[in-house]
This record gives structure tokens, C-alpha cells and sequence, in this order.
């Protein structure tokens, strides 16, 4: 598998099929454009809960629970989808954060799947 984060926004609110949700208080949404490519091999398994965001901080924030149900994207990653050899998607993962600079994007194992957690910037 082959992941890239393409890039981010900053932003003080996100669309969803209602309107818009505005981040948290003292807080800014990122949302992160990343594209998955899966090799000749086995099925790969992704989901959002597997990422984080790295910021100078005590805070380590997990992708927003409300913001990845509520968003209107085409391409939110869902929490758990199945990518099938030589496949190739682009998706976006929303962290709230108060912290907005030096950030590094952390994509943990899904499920019992064994590897180093990968380490991205942007």
C-alpha cells in the first residue's frame, strides 16, 4: 500500500448535508487530502479512526467524530472500508485542533494489521 498526504486546509467551519458545522471553540478544523494506492497482493483495510494529528502540544487529536459523520465530501474516509489489490482513492480525514502549525499526519495499523505507525507531513 502506498499512501500520500497531498495536502491540508485550515478551516473555522466544514459543509455538511445540513449547512455547516463550525469547529469547536478556540479550535480550527484541518481537513487533510490524501490519496491510497494499494499494491498487487492482499486487501487492504483503512479506516479514519487509525490516524492522528501530531502538534507541538500536550494535545494529540483523533479525527473528528462529528465532522467524519456529518461532513459533506464525496471522498470522507469512512471508519472502516476494504481496498482491493491495484485500487487507487483519494480521501479526507478532519481533525479539530487549537494548534495549527509544525503538524505531522500519523497513520496507526487498522485491526490486528502489524507495521510501524507512518509519519507524514504536508
Amino acid at each position: 500500500m502506498r499512501v500520500r498526504v497531498d495536502d491540508y486546509t485550515i478551516r473555522d467551519e466544514v459543509e455538511t448535508d445540513g449547512g455547516t458545522l463550525d469547529a469547536p471553540e478556540g479550535e480550527q478544523w484541518v481537513v487533510v487530502n490524501m490519496t491510497v494506492r494499494t499494491l498487487p497482493g492482499d486487501d487492504v483495510r483503512l479506516g479514519y479512526t487509525q490516524w492522528e494529528l501530531m502538534t507541538v502540544g500536550p494535545q494529540i487529536p483523533q479525527p473528528d467524530d462529528a465532522a467524519m459523520r456529518r461532513a459533506d465530501y464525496q471522498d470522507i474516509l469512512p471508519d472502516e472500508t476494504t481496498h482491493e489489490k491495484n485500487d487507487a482513492e483519494r480521501y479526507q480525514v478532519i481533525f479539530a485542533t487549537d494548534y495549527t502549525r509544525n503538524m505531522l499526519f500519523v497513520m496507526h495499523p487498522f485491526g490486528s494489521e502489524n507495521h510501524a505507525p507512518l509519519v507524514f507531513s504536508a
